[in-house]
């Protein structure tokens, strides 16, 4: 800690405790945010701030929410016609014997417009290849008549649409757990 945020401390802490000299509080007050609450306070305030927003946000009849970044839905399209869509998802993982060391891991999973799905592919890093694909428009995997290796237009769906696919496509479930 440098030498003058020491002693900035030192004065929040008094004024804190009441024991601050009126000229250092008055000369201190010329800086904006100095009085700052402590840390475990202000993380109190913050963590009552977003529950009553949740509390607001279910309440209006949303599903719960999700970060957005790490789950998603693209349509696929060919030659400008919808054939279905690709759900991704960010899971943490843990690797034998280095517990301690997480690492994310981005899978894939294909849904056809016939309610096929097929199953879940996991994305390797570090370059994560599908990730580029999507974030770049397009995302190759195979057709699902032919079985060769196509370059489908990627869309990004987003808003309820988004929540909605993600809910009825069920990322996760492997072909032979569905009941179709």
């Amino acid at each position: 800690m440098s030498c003058s945020g020491g002693i900035l401390q030192r004065r929040r802490e008094d004024a804190r405790a009441g024991t601050l000299a009126a000229a250092y509080h008055d000369g201190l007050a010329v800086l904006p945010g100095w009085q700052t609450p402590p840390r475990a306070e202000a993380d109190e305030a913050r963590w009552h701030d977003r529950l009553k927003a949740l509390v607001a946000y279910r309440e209006a009849g949303n599903d719960w929410p999700r970060h957005k970044a790490v789950i998603t839905v693209w349509e696929l399209s060919l030659n400008g016609g919808s054939m279905g869509w690709v759900t991704t998802a960010v899971m943490p993982t843990r690797l034998f014997p280095f517990f301690w060391l997480g690492q994310a891991r981005v899978w894939t999973q294909v849904h056809w417009l016939d309610g096929q799905h097929e199953y879940l592919q996991e994305d390797y890093g570090p370059d994560w290849p599908a990730a580029e694909e999507l974030r770049d428009g397009y995302f190759v995997t195979s057709h699902p008549r032919t079985h060769l290796d196509f370059r489908f237009d990627a869309t990004a769906v987003t808003g309820p649409d988004c929540d909605r696919l993600w809910a009825e496509l069920e990322h996760g479930v492997e072909p032979y757990n569905r009941n179709t």
